[in-house]
């Protein structure tokens, strides 16, 4: 799969010849798509992992990884063994291992 491009939308961006600016935006859709709530996207109804259910939930790393697998491989990302690891604080902290 080639790589994923979105328009650069930014409150503050002036290009100097008023072009539109595109860059590579797998990043933060591999990002919206862990952030995402299911019902989010109306074209994908079940698109999103919901990581927000799981903060203060130690010991769901497994079922974490594992819908991060699911919800990424859906959208053919390549993703081997998501790292997800709750720090001594009680953060969540993610490497999804994901490619395109």
């Amino acid at each position: 799969m080639d790589k994923r491009y979105d328009i650069k939308i930014e409150e503050d961006f002036t290009n100097a010849n008023n072009d539109i600016e595109v860059y590579e935006s797998d990043v933060d859709h591999i990002q919206d798509t862990i952030q995402a709530f299911k019902g989010s996207y109306k074209e994908s109804p079940t698109d999103g992992v919901e990581i927000e259910k799981y903060l203060n939930s130690a010991g769901q790393e497994q079922t974490i990884a594992r819908e991060i697998i699911i919800q990424l491989k859906s959208d053919k990302y390549q993703v081997s063994n998501p790292i997800v690891q709750f720090d001594a604080d009680g953060n969540l902290n993610i490497n999804p291992n994901a490619t395109i």
